[in-house]
C-alpha cells in the first residue's frame, strides 16, 4: 500500500518531503481506496481537489513538526519560545522598549503652572509629554522631565525639543539644554541571545566577560563595552583615543542607574584594578561592616554621536512616492538591529554597505547605488569607527537621499 512521505530526521536536522511528492502519493492512495483506474491526470476533478487538500494539510503538519526543534535551540528560538529558554536562568527576561527622556526648561512668568501631560514637539515632530505638575519660580524658569510618546532610539540633541503644541498662558518658550537620555526598542531575538551568552560569564569574577555579563544583565542597560590595560603605562584605545591608566579597566555602559552599574562593576572587577571614565559613584563596601568605607567606582557614560548617511538611489520608473521616508525608516530600523542583524554599538564600526540589504528588502523596487556614512553632512566615508566612549544615534534628519 502506498504511504504518504514522512519527515526525515537526521544529525543535520529535518528533511521535509516536497508538497508535489505528497500530492502524488495522496492521489495514488485515493486511487487505491476507490478500487483503481480513476483519472489521476486531469486537474479540477474531485480526486484532484481531495489530494490537494491532503497535501496542504500534511505539508503544514510537517512544517510545524520541523519547527518544534528550533523552539528549544537558543540560537534559533524566537518570541515566547526564546523567553522560555531565558527563564532557565532565574530572572533573565527580555528587556522591554523604553522611550527617550529629556529635561525641558520652561521660561515665563513666575507662578505660571505647567501641567502634567503638556506636549512639546521636536524639529522632527516627535512629541514629548511632561510628567509632573511644575511651577515657574522667581527666576522665570522651571525644569521638567518629559518622556517621548514613542519608544525607541529617538534622539533629542540640545535645543531641538522647543515647539509648544498648544499655548500655555504665562509660558514664553521652552527648550532642552542638554541631550536627552535616548530610549531603545524591545530587545530583539539576536540581542536577547547575545546577552544570554554574555550572562554565562556573570557568575565569574575578575574578567572582562564577567563584568560585561553583570552590567548587561541590568534591566535598563542597552549597551556595554569593556577593555583592559595590562601594561604599566598609559595606553589609548578606539577612535577617540580614550586613555587607560596602567593596570586598569574601562567600562562604558548605556542605560541603567549609576548605582546599579557601579555595583555590578564592584562585584566583578579584580581587587586593586584601576578604573577609567567620566562617572564616579560611591558604592558601599562588600564586607558588611559599618566601619568599612565606601568604594569609588569609575566608569564611562558614553556621549551620543550623530551618524549621517548619504544614500544614492538609481532613478528609474516605479519608485514609490514615499521614497525618502521608506529609506530613512529602513536605515533607522537596521541601525537598531530590527532587521535581525547586528545593531550599531559603542565602539563599533558603521559600514555603509551594511544598509543595502534592508533598504532593498522593502520591496519597493529601490536599487541602491552607494551608501556612505559620516559624522557630519560634509564628509562621507565607506565606513567609520565609533569611539569606545560614544554611542551612535541615527535620526531621520541626518539621512540624505539622492537620485542618480
Amino acid at each position: 500500500m502506498t504511504t504518504i512521505p514522512r519527515v526525515q530526521f537526521s544529525n543535520t536536522g529535518a528533511t521535509l518531503p516536497e508538497t508535489a511528492t505528497v500530492y502524488d502519493a495522496a492521489l495514488v492512495l485515493i486511487d487505491e481506496a476507490l478500487g483503481g483506474n480513476i483519472n489521476i491526470d486531469t486537474k479540477g476533478t474531485p480526486q484532484d481537489q481531495f489530494a490537494t487538500v491532503i497535501a496542504d494539510a500534511v505539508t503544514y503538519a510537517d512544517e510545524m513538526l520541523a519547527f518544534l526543534p528550533s523552539t528549544i535551540d537558543p540560537a534559533q528560538a524566537k518570541g515566547i519560545y526564546q523567553d522560555n529558554i531565558g527563564r532557565i536562568t532565574v530572572g533573565f527576561q527580555r528587556k522591554p522598549a523604553k522611550a527617550t527622556e529629556v529635561v525641558l526648561t520652561f521660561l515665563g512668568i513666575a507662578g505660571t503652572v505647567v501641567p502634567p501631560g503638556t506636549v512639546i514637539a521636536d524639529v522632527n515632530k516627535n512629541q514629548f509629554e511632561t510628567t509632573i505638575n511644575a511651577t515657574i519660580d522667581v527666576s522665570g524658569t522651571v525644569d521638567v522631565l518629559a518622556i517621548c510618546r514613542k519608544t525607541g532610539r529617538i534622539g533629542a540633541p540640545p535645543y531641538t525639543v522647543t515647539i509648544l503644541t498648544s499655548a500655555i498662558p504665562g509660558v514664553d518658550r521652552v527648550y532642552n539644554q542638554n541631550y536627552g537620555v535616548i530610549g531603545y526598542p524591545e530587545e530583539s531575538q539576536r540581542e536577547f541571545e547575545l546577552r544570554r551568552q554574555a550572562s554565562v560569564a556573570k557568575n565569574g569574577r575578575g574578567t572582562l566577560a564577567s563584568i560585561i555579563g553583570a552590567v548587561y544583565d541590568i534591566q535598563g542597560v542597552y549597551d556595554v563595552y569593556a577593555a583592559e590595560n595590562y601594561e604599566n603605562y598609559i595606553v589609548t584605545i578606539g577612535q577617540t583615543l580614550q586613555f587607560l591608566t596602567p593596570h586598569s579597566i574601562f567600562v562604558a555602559a548605556l542605560g541603567g542607574t549609576d548605582l546599579e552599574v557601579a555595583t555590578a562593576i564592584r562585584n566583578k572587577k579584580s581587587d586593586g584594578a584601576g578604573m577609567n571614565g567620566n562617572t564616579v559613584v560611591s558604592v558601599p563596601g562588600q564586607s558588611g561592616y559599618s566601619s568599612e568605607p565606601p568604594i569609588n567606582i569609575t566608569f564611562c557614560r558614553p556621549t551620543p554621536v550623530s551618524i549621517f548617511f548619504r544614500v544614492e538611489i538609481i532613478n528609474r520608473d516605479g519608485l514609490p512616492s514615499q521614497l525618502v521616508q521608506i529609506v530613512q525608516n529602513a536605515i533607522i530600523q537596521a541601525s537598531q538591529g530590527l532587521d535581525g542583524r547586528d545593531r550599531l554599538r559603542i565602539g563599533g564600526t558603521v559600514v555603509g554597505s551594511r544598509f543595502f540589504e534592508p533598504i532593498e528588502a522593502t520591496g519597493q523596487k529601490i536599487q541602491v547605488s552607494t551608501c556612505r556614512v559620516g559624522f557630519d553632512n560634509l564628509v562621507y566615508h565607506n565606513e567609520i569607527r565609533i569611539g569606545v566612549n560614544q554611542h551612535p544615534v541615527v535620526e531621520h534628519a541626518n539621512i540624505a537621499i539622492v537620485l542618480i
